[in-house]
């Protein structure tokens, strides 16, 4: 796949500095890429139900958008203390696909792509210039797709335009008719492609993305619960609670308390 162009479309970085209890379970799922640096302890760090891998010190974990992830925090057997940082952002290739969709990357990458990874973080987390940190996070992607494989696939606007469309209006009620249409395909076609090409039927993908969105709003927000269930575009809160629960094995409330 030759690729054409790169877009950033969203990017934060945060950082973790306090106490934190050894063994602590993190379980989330975010709508953006994660390149998550322990700078001090370590993450064990499963996505979805693969294999747990671990960061060591100074190691990086790497997980796609809406992808859950479990993390365990351990703190430094010396100090007793954790520290990490960490850089979301969403890209897009040629206009059309997901960076993390098309992108196999290593759970956790080997020691001289984390060194590279860490150069580009430091000067990420010292820069104030929105347009330099932009370049910074396209340099990043660079590092990243060197370390991992673009896999090959169809040139299919009209499905990833699909989700493009999901992401920017999941708070509304999505028909699939209205879906296939942008797909220019029809109903039956259109769910089997889907499924073929992202492992998750129209309604799963869209369920999931919601449920990304909420953990958002649980870790950011003091909003309710019933409100962050209409925010992401669930009219029925207690049906939101069933589906997080199902997914996180936590419901809403659990899950930020944890959280805080």
């Amino acid at each position: 796949m030759n690729i054409e162009s790169v877009s950033v479309e969203n990017f934060y970085k945060g950082e973790l500095i306090g106490d934190v209890v050894d063994g602590t379970v993190d379980i989330k799922q975010l709508p953006f890429f994660s390149a998550v640096e322990s700078t001090e302890g370590r993450y064990s760090i499963r996505l979805a139900d693969g294999p747990t891998f671990s960061t060591g010190k100074n190691g990086f974990f790497l997980a796609p958008a809406n992808v859950t992830q479990t993390i365990t925090h351990h703190t430094d057997p010396e100090t007793g203390n954790m520290r990490a940082r960490w850089v979301f952002f969403n890209l897009r290739i040629n206009e059309v696909y997901q960076f993390d969709r098309i992108c196999s990357l290593p759970v956790v990458p080997d020691e001289e792509v984390c060194l590279k990874l860490h150069d580009i973080l430091d000067q990420i987390f010292k820069e104030t210039d929105a347009l330099l940190i932009n370049s910074l996070i396209l340099r990043l992607s660079s590092v990243l797709m060197q370390a991992g494989s673009i896999r090959k696939t169809e040139k299919n606007e009209n499905l990833y335009e699909v989700l493009y469309f999901m992401r920017e209006n999941y708070r509304n009620d999505l028909r699939i008719p209205d879906l296939a249409k942008i797909a220019c395909l029809s109903e039956s076609g259109f769910y089997a492609k889907f499924k073929n090409e992202f492992s998750a039927s129209p309604l799963q993908y869209l369920n999931n993305l919601r449920l990304s969105q909420s953990t958002v709003l649980l870790r950011r927000t003091d909003m309710q619960i019933a409100e962050i269930s209409r925010q992401v575009g669930f009219d029925d809160p207690l049906y939101f609670s069933r589906l997080f629960k199902r997914k996180f094995h936590l419901s809403p409330k659990d899950y930020r308390n944890n959280s805080l």
